[in-house]
């Protein structure tokens, strides 16, 4: 496996590492915002209980108040009463005072007469003694009636002192339940002080996830950019590479075809070197008197000779440099990331070319 293939496939993991972080922290995020949504609605339901709560014992305490107030009135009311009912008494009394005082004077008066006075005047009398006492009956009646009145007041007054205390007492025992109420109410808003401390933490660490979210969403995107290109240069260099092994393969049958030319040519002239032997030798059977000539033409032949060596061994030079081309393309072809194409231009360059 080769360095680019281990390096996708270690951002392939990577990438799907950070794919399931990512899901993480949605899901986390979105739990998040759900148990803050119900802490809010929780809370919210909370401080309107308690504002209703308040409300409604506010409205106790003012018709409590209201109440005692009017109790308080009543009874400076039948306070009142009682006053104008004992002065009325007190008024009566005399008033009976002054009639038996009046019935005193008219017997002490008559009883001094002698019985000089007429029947008219006694008539007048006993008018007046019937009239006094109809006055003292009724006076005795209205007696017994104020204190009849006097008594229903003052237990009626009693009464209500008793629920003035009452209420007083129910009045106290209001106030110190507001109190708490009212402790609790802070104790509430306390809370809700921190409540929204933690929620504004909360909101912040959301947001940092957010962001952190983004980030590795930017990431992913960037890897799966990344990704697409290492996948394009992957397809770009495989068919870099076939193309490549086409032209190895075409210059390798080119090279077997130069190989196949030069062969030919190299037997051709160890043909030629055979048969110039063989002339040499029947030359070396002449006559002697063509022995000049001889020696001219065995140094033209040896010459020629030197020269057909001298070519020969270029020929299997050629051969052998064709032969190590077609083994390089060949190992080239086996490892494209180690051989490359300028190797194998530089292996061509040092072979010389063919010269007839």
């Amino acid at each position: 496996m080769s360095s680019l293939q281990r390096r996708f496939h270690a951002n392939v993991a990577r990438l799907q590492a950070q794919e399931q972080e990512i899901e993480r922290l949605q899901q986390q995020n979105l739990q998040q915002s759900r148990r803050i949504d119900e802490a809010d609605e929780a809370h919210e339901k909370q401080v309107v209980e308690l504002r209703s709560e308040l409300a409604e014992r506010d409205r106790m305490l003012q018709e409590q108040d209201a109440d005692m107030d009017h109790a308080t009135q009543t009874i400076g009311m039948l306070m009142q009463q009682v006053q104008a009912l004992r002065g009325l008494a007190a008024r009566a009394e005399q008033a009976q005072r002054d009639a038996e005082a009046d019935q005193i004077l008219r017997h002490v008066s008559r009883d001094s007469d002698d019985g000089g006075v007429d029947a008219e005047a006694v008539q007048q009398l006993r008018d007046e003694l019937r009239t006094s006492l109809e006055a003292q009956q009724q006076s005795s009646r209205q007696v017994c009636q104020l204190e009849e009145e006097r008594t229903w007041l003052k237990e009626t007054a009693e009464m209500l002192s008793v629920e003035l205390q009452d209420l007083n007492n129910a009045k106290v025992e209001l106030e110190r339940q507001m109190q708490s109420d009212q402790n609790a109410r802070q104790q509430v808003e306390k809370e809700k002080v921190k409540a929204d401390e933690e929620i504004c933490r909360l909101k912040m660490a959301v947001g940092l996830r957010e962001e952190i979210l983004t980030v590795l969403q930017s990431q992913v995107k960037t890897m799966c950019t990344d990704r697409e290109k290492l996948e394009n240069a992957i397809v770009c260099c495989q068919r870099s590479a076939d193309h490549r092994l086409r032209t190895l393969e075409k210059d390798r049958q080119l090279m077997e075809a130069e190989n196949h030319r030069l062969r030919d040519e190299l037997s051709a002239l160890r043909q030629e070197l055979v048969r110039l032997d063989r002339m040499l030798r029947s030359l070396e059977n002449d006559e002697f008197n063509v022995m000049s000539d001889y020696d001219g033409l065995e140094r033209e032949a040896a010459m020629e000779v030197d020269s057909i060596d001298t070519h020969g061994v270029k020929v299997e030079l050629g051969v052998a440099a064709t032969t190590v081309a077609a083994s390089s393309s060949v190992i080239a072809v086996a490892h494209p990331a180690e051989n490359s194409q300028e190797q194998y231009v530089d292996e061509l360059a040092g072979v010389e070319p063919y010269q007839s």
